[in-house]
């Protein structure tokens, strides 16, 4: 467990990272979530479900108020792999 697990700098420090990655294809990405995986690996559990969901929420947030409809059609494009 991280003891001070601030998902905020986190998050922002990924988003700059990949904001930062000339091409973005795989390979390249895939970089910057490996060493965001070892950062990671210190934290419990509850701590990345916690930081996932604000995360998603406030994506959702800034999303929604802009263009609802197509946020709403792109969750039938969602495949569940169960």
């Amino acid at each position: 467990m991280i003891e001070h697990f601030d998902y905020k700098k986190i998050a922002k420090e990924l988003f700059d990272d990949i904001q930062k990655v000339p091409l973005k294809n795989t390979p390249n990405l895939r970089k910057v979530r490996q060493k965001y995986s070892k950062k990671l690996a210190q934290a419990a559990p509850e701590q990345i479900l916690d930081m996932v969901i604000k995360a998603l929420s406030w994506a959702l947030r800034e999303l929604i108020p802009h263009d609802r409809e197509s946020v709403l059609r792109g969750w039938d494009k969602i495949s569940y792999p169960y």
